[in-house]
């Protein structure tokens, strides 16, 4: 049965820049950008977009379909890079490229119309998929070329939308992609024609001539140039083009596009499908059951085709008649995908709108906090959809670990998914299923080997060499990052760090200070240094035991650029101040003061935390220096305060008379004289400042040191004292 659909198709593109981190792009196995995948999944879930089209993946074969867009209701056509499609320049190696590019179109697959990957010519990074609605035909085609290249690949990209013209009924053609066509100034005027690159003319001449016509008029890049292009040969098919500068499906450098495609198509109603509820299995009388069948009478006696059928036969009667069935629907939205998500995702998309109307460092802190804080809010979310702890039913991965240690039967294995049956000869939650235990029972049976025996294990026969236990880097970064290095527990504000960047509690330096048999390069208070540290908005105290736990996530980052101080990046702290940033951002922001307070920074005060065996050397010289400096500075001040106040030269007042001397006396007897007058004065002021500095040293001591005395209360007469 078909629903009335709308009368147009919604069409969103972006260039994405990129699935994978681009650390990951030359491994043949390569890790997702999960904050990317997430915005990418949120964006589908929450505009519902009918045609998704990205460029610049950098997806290779290794990644599927389903871990990029976990939606189902989505048919996913990929183009990713290779040498067909992006062949390298003989003449100049340099312009290729072997990672990256990429090109992908996700059609709903509700809608009610015929889909047709369309071929295209060699030497191009482009994709074309044909939607057929009742006899017209539409053509949508992405193109991703990266700017440098030449007429070969301009060749190759105009014999490929021609290829889309032939045939008896005129298609109607939507071009969507990234031309890199930087040298253009959108729309073409005689003014706009000046200073314009030759390959891009070339383009732009090839359109007029195919008839295709530009409906991006606004620019689409960051840098203000309309890089993005959506061209048609039918001007009325397309309408309400928008260029979204403050929503972003990812985040990249290229705005997203979105329009309508005009076009009437219908609506396939959703299918239902009946599952098992493993939530309401009663696995007791399951085991039960399972136990009373005569497995030997029904497996060894005949045939291997005809047991299995009997063992299927049976098995699935019985969780038939024990696991009961619910009817589900495809839902368009991920199961995980709730409303804490969308409120988080809504929150990183206010915060991405402000700092694209205020580029300010506060702006773009916020947005990279609330993008951190939707990826692990996401994460969660998929953790517990996956692994719910509050299910009795359910015995986590710990348990099966915990009877492989102390067990000797080695049919408990710890690596898949355990089961709940348990059937007299075998039946466990082993890798392979209960498959591989049929028919290694059969085998050993007599029906397959005619001996009854079985071929033992390299490892049950020889004796193997255990290799040594390797350390858990893990563990070995949430004990030096996230507990005190003297007591082990857990770090709590205030968090103090001494001369070689090891992190303790407070409470655990007093106490070492106060325990005198404890050697240590920690003597006093003034070896350590309180760390002004930054809080981590998006960081999650919660913590479930059966749950995966992301160890690189922290209370605190780095107030500069955002990144969690968890040992994945280096951190530094200056020893003047206390404020701990991240190594990159002293790197990338050179500055001669202090990223946070503003204090004049020394080279020989940054202190690197928790670093490796070298870094300690460093450390351990550096801080010997520092003391040294310190106490000469200590000493220069010390001489300073010492100074002696100088003798004053007084001079003798002249008399009043003018009486000369007598010729008669020496003059020797004079200078004497002088000098034993000024002697004295300057004795008698040396003691009156002594007295003075007396009187001002009591003064501390005694506030009331210059009350007069009173009478007795007696003889007290206030008219008198």
């Amino acid at each position: 049965m078909l629903n009335p659909g709308p009368n147009s198709l919604s069409v969103s593109f972006q260039n994405v820049q990129g699935l994978i981190p681009f650390s990951q792009l030359g491994k043949s196995q390569p890790k997702l950008d999960q904050t990317k995948i997430f915005e990418l999944n949120a964006y589908l879930n929450t505009k519902k977009p009918d045609i998704l089209v990205l460029n610049e993946t950098w997806l290779n074969k290794s990644v599927k379909d389903g871990e990029v867009i976990g939606n189902h209701e989505y048919d996913v056509y990929r183009n990713d890079r290779s040498e067909v499609t992006h062949p390298a320049d003989p003449s100049n190696p340099k312009k290729f490229r072997k990672f990256g590019g990429g090109v992908l179109i996700a059609v709903r697959s509700s809608i009610d119309a015929s889909l047709k990957r369309l071929c295209m010519r060699r030497g191009a990074e482009i994709l074309a998929v044909e939607l057929t609605v009742g006899i017209n035909k539409y053509v949508f085609c992405t193109v991703y070329r990266v700017g440098n290249l030449g007429e070969t690949n301009h060749q190759s990209i105009v014999d490929s939308i021609k290829s889309m013209y032939d045939g008896r009924n005129l298609r109607k053609v939507i071009i969507i992609g990234d031309l890199n066509l930087s040298s253009i100034n959108w729309p073409q005027t005689e003014n706009t024609q000046e200073n314009i690159d030759r390959i891009d003319q070339l383009f732009v001449d090839s359109f007029s001539e195919l008839g295709l016509h530009q409906c991006v008029m606004e620019p689409t890049h960051v840098k203000g140039r309309t890089l993005d292009i959506v061209l048609t040969n039918f001007r009325t098919l397309v309408s309400e083009v928008k260029v979204d500068k403050f929503e972003n499906i990812c985040k990249s450098d290229h705005f997203p596009v979105s329009f309508k495609v005009n076009v009437s198509t219908k609506n396939k109603k959703a299918s239902k499908r009946k599952i098992y509820n493993f939530k309401r299995a009663s696995w007791d009388r399951l085991n039960d059951d399972l136990g009373r069948v005569p497995w030997d009478g029904l497996i060894d006696c005949t045939d291997p085709e005809v047991a299995w059928k009997n063992f299927k036969t049976v098995l699935f009667a019985l969780v038939d008649k024990h696991i009961p069935k619910i009817t589900v629907k495809n839902d368009f939205d991920a199961p995980w995908f709730d409303a804490e998500c969308y409120e988080a995702y809504r929150s990183k998309e206010r915060a991405h709108k402000r700092f694209k109307l205020d580029s300010s460092l506060a702006n773009d802190l916020k947005r990279n906090s609330t993008r951190s804080h939707f990826k692990h809010v996401c994460n969660k979310k998929m953790r517990d959809n996956l692994y719910n702890s509050d299910d009795p039913a359910l015995i986590t991965k710990k348990f099966w670990a915990h009877v492989k240690s102390k067990s000797k039967n080695h049919l408990y294995q710890s690596s898949g998914i355990q089961s709940h049956l348990t059937i007299g000869w075998q039946l466990t939650g082993q890798r392979g299923s209960l498959t591989v235990r049929f028919w290694e029972h059969h085998n050993a049976s007599g029906k397959m080997g005619g001996d009854g025996g079985s071929i033992p294990r390299r490892d049950e026969v020889v004796k193997v060499k255990k290799a040594p236990e390797k350390k858990n880097k893990d563990q070995d970064m949430v004990g030096k990052w996230q507990h005190c290095a003297l007591s082990g527990q857990a770090l709590t504000k205030p968090i103090m760090s001494c001369a070689l960047g090891r992190l303790y509690t407070k409470e655990a330096v007093i106490n070492l200070l106060l325990d005198k048999s404890t050697k240590s390069h920690i003597k006093r208070l003034s070896d350590v240094v309180e760390l002004k540290l930054t809080d981590n908005a998006a960081y999650n105290s919660e913590i479930h035991a059966d749950l995966y736990i992301d160890h690189y996530s922290s209370p605190y980052v780095c107030p500069v650029i955002g990144l969690e101080m968890s040992g994945k990046y280096r951190f530094t702290f200056n020893w003047s101040c206390g404020c701990a940033v991240s190594e990159r951002a002293l790197i990338e922001i050179p500055s001669e003061t202090c990223h946070k307070c503003g204090i004049k920074v020394n080279k020989e005060d940054i202190i690197i935390i928790n670093g490796n065996a070298e870094d300690i050397k460093n450390l351990t010289d550096q801080m010997k220096r520092r003391k040294e400096r310190l106490k000469k500075e200590k000493k220069k001040k010390t001489d300073d305060q010492s100074v002696t106040v100088p003798v004053l030269d007084i001079e003798e007042k002249p008399s009043k008379n003018n009486v000369k001397p007598s010729k008669n006396k020496r003059p020797t007897e004079d200078n004497d004289k002088q000098t034993k007058k000024s002697k004295t004065k300057s004795d008698q002021t040396e003691s009156k400042n002594k007295f003075e500095d007396t009187n001002s040293y009591k003064k501390l001591f005694h506030k009331n040191s210059e009350k007069k005395d009173k009478a007795h209360w007696v003889t007290y007469n206030p008219y008198y004292n």
